[in-house]
């Protein structure tokens, strides 16, 4: 792998990572206020769609849910352009 190639999956690293953490926190997150809610340590599938719901609409929740739509969007964005910011060499 030439050293340009191997310095921009460098960079992603630290991006994926910030991704990932905050995807876990949302899920945890939402299983927890669930739970809070229904009583019940296992969410159903209409009590997790209520709590996305519930996610998408409230304002107290809007700045995770802009930075994680945000790190969604650039780590989408990077994956792709990997193979088109440095050309491969045969």
């Amino acid at each position: 792998m030439e050293t340009g190639r191997a310095l921009l999956l460098g960079l992603m690293t630290p991006l994926f990572i910030a991704w990932a953490g905050m995807m876990f926190r949302t899920l945890f997150a939402h299983r927890k206020r669930i739970a809070q809610r229904t009583g019940r340590p296992i969410p159903g599938v209409g009590d997790s769609l209520r709590e996305w719901r519930h996610w998408w609409r409230s304002d107290d929740l809007k700045f995770e849910r802009r930075l994680l739509i945000f790190l969604t969007i650039t780590l989408f964005i990077a994956v792709l352009s990997l193979p088109f910011a440095l050309p491969q060499t045969s």
